[in-house]
């Protein structure tokens, strides 16, 4: 008989809903206005609504039009929240005792702007320690109690934007899926999946970002215990760059990266995996699969805005690369205190990822040997602020070999160190006063320079090699004697620009070898090699050319060679060559020349 009667009850009540909703007059002032006085005081900011349509099917609820929530305005003018359409689905318990509860709130197509001020706040921070504040029931509550339930709120459609001040970022997440719930009495739960993008470009492959987070009950939010999982699924590694730094970089291959945060914010403990799946330059195609990966753990602090215990490990063969350090300040001015090292990581490693960055080098191309370096990098944050930079590092028992190019050297023990400007601009004073010309000084920025080294290039006496990387470029100096075969394998051996004539002889080199990052453009070779002895032999024509000596000069524009002494077919020949660079065709090249000869004779040619 009680079973009966609680189904009449239940049964009264959804038919006295039922004629409620009909009766209710849509639009209603006094409707809207509870509505949003309701949830101004849930939340804490001033809420708008256009007009509110009661609805009884699929559920009952109402369907709310243009729903704003304003922001605090010490953070930002515009509203925290814009949705033409939100439906407001009704909590059919709370109905049996006299009240309106929400249970579902679906947004369509909302617009958020996450704010961030001048002192590193969020203008979402005092929305979630209010929420944490509000004794409500959980989302999923099972029996029937005086709090109301916390609703289940969702957006699909979202866009999310975010401020920095007052200057609205290019930056957003687009196609947004949201979703956030009171989990239990003490945590709530919140889940989301976006795609990066960039509102002053049109980028179509960010791959997607996946957010799902959990956090408890506290006072203070950086005493929040919280747990979030953070995964940024294959975005392609060019419109990765593009999205970050405004420029595709022209790296290509597939990233994967996630994170995972647990702690409080004051005491936050963070690990991050990373790989770049078929890591290449965008015009070098074929090869290996090359993937790339690291891991990283940090401690992070809220109160003073630093990362401390920084461990960072990237497997390279048997050796690895690790970062370890601290950083301070995720807002200007920073302080930095990093150690990056290199322990026996194979030169072999080191090779395949130039082949997949260098046009050129050859498939087969192997190296043998490891390398070690130690390089600290500290920044103090202070007005004037200094960064240090330093280290060392040195292979040992390198050598390099390609059966394409049918070359082998053993470079052995090749030292490289970093240089600050201070330290830079000490060495380019000590190399003027060794007589050093000016291109050959170091320059007078951050650079990492290396060599002396020796290379054997089939004389008694090798060649010296030394150089130096900056962030724009580098620039590389080979001095000494060689074999004209031997040097023309190791241009090709090393995807320098390089003929295969038929040719030997002897050359004393003073050449540089420089370029400019940027555009990956091809290097420029200059300087001057004295020629003795060169045979060689050329198509067309039944004797070889024979050069007794000349001097070659390769400027930026135009190669000359003078001093000219060669025969040909028992013919003497003297003068000078003038040939032009970088030329288009061979309609639009000037050639000079101006050579002498006391007899032609021209039945052997």
């Amino acid at each position: 008989m009680k079973l009966v009667h609680s189904k009449h009850r239940v049964l009264l009540g959804v038919a006295a809903l039922l004629l409620a909703l009909f009766l209710i007059r849509p639009g209603s002032t006094r409707l809207r206005t509870g509505i949003a006085t309701s949830i101004s005081a849930a939340l804490g900011r001033p809420v708008d609504i256009d007009a509110v349509h009661a609805r009884v099917l699929p559920q009952p609820g109402f369907d709310l039009e243009n729903f704003i929530v304003r922001d605090d305005p010490s953070f930002s003018a515009e509203p925290v929240l814009r949705s033409s359409e939100v439906t407001a689905t009704l909590r059919l318990s709370s109905l049996l005792r006299g009240r309106l509860e929400i249970s579902r709130l679906s947004l369509t197509a909302p617009s958020f702007n996450l704010v961030r001020n001048n002192e590193g706040h969020w203008n979402v921070e005092n929305l979630l320690e209010r929420t944490a504040k509000v004794a409500v029931a959980p989302t999923s509550k099972t029996r029937t109690e005086p709090r109301p339930g916390f609703p289940y709120i969702e957006a699909d459609r979202a866009r999310i934007n975010f401020k920095f001040g007052q200057e609205k970022t290019p930056y957003a997440l687009m196609d947004a899926d949201i979703a956030f719930w009171q989990d239990s009495e003490n945590a709530w739960g919140v889940r989301l999946r976006a795609r990066p993008v960039r509102t002053d470009f049109n980028l179509s492959d960010t791959g997607f970002l996946k957010i799902d987070g959990t956090w408890q009950r506290a006072a203070r939010l950086r005493d929040t215990p919280l747990q979030f999982s953070l995964v940024w699924d294959r975005p392609q590694l060019g419109q990765m760059t593009k999205l970050i730094s405004g420029k595709d970089k022209g790296w290509r291959g597939a990233v994967t990266a996630s994170a995972v945060l647990e702690g409080k914010p004051s005491d936050l403990s963070i690990r991050t995996e990373a790989s770049l799946q078929d890591f290449r330059r965008y015009d070098i195609m074929g090869g290996r699969e090359l993937l790339l990966t690291a891991h990283c753990e940090a401690h992070y602090s809220s109160a003073d805005r630093t990362f401390r215990r920084i461990l960072c490990d990237a497997p390279v063969g048997e050796g690895a690369v690790m970062l370890r350090g601290e950083i301070a300040g995720l807002v200007a001015p920073h302080n930095y205190d990093l150690v990056l090292s290199a322990e026996q990581v194979p030169i072999q490693g080191v090779v395949e990822l130039a082949r997949h960055a260098k046009k050129d080098l050859p498939e087969d191309l192997l190296a043998s040997g490891n390398l070690d370096a130690k390089f600290t990098m500290r920044a103090s944050g202070a007005a004037k602020r200094t960064l240090e930079l330093s280290g060392s590092g040195e292979t040992s028992d390198f050598g390099l070999q390609s059966a394409a190019t049918k070359s082998q050297l053993e470079l052995g023990s090749v030292p490289f160190s970093i240089s600050s400007p201070d330290n830079a601009k000490s060495d380019r004073e000590n190399a003027a006063k060794a007589g050093n010309r000016k291109s050959e000084q170091p320059p007078d920025e951050t650079h990492l320079g290396f060599g002396p080294f020796t290379i054997a290039l089939g004389r008694r006496s090798p060649a010296t090699v030394r150089g130096w990387v900056t962030k724009s470029g580098y620039s590389l100096f080979v001095q000494g004697d060689a074999q004209l075969k031997r040097l023309l394998q190791l241009a090709r051996t090393l995807g320098l620009p390089a003929s295969q004539p038929a040719a030997d002889g002897l050359a004393k080199l003073d050449l540089r070898i420089a370029g400019e990052w940027s555009g990956f453009a091809a290097p420029d070779i200059t300087g001057t090699a004295q020629l003795n002895a060169v045979r060689a032999e050329l198509n067309g024509l039944n004797a070889p050319l024979e050069i007794t000596s000349a001097s070659l000069t390769l400027a930026e524009d135009a190669v000359r060679l003078q001093n000219l002494l060669t025969s040909m077919a028992g013919t003497q020949w003297t003068g000078s060559l003038l040939l032009p660079r970088h030329c288009t065709s061979v309609e639009t090249c000037t050639f000079e020349f101006d050579l002498h000869v006391d007899q032609l004779v021209t039945n052997e040619l």
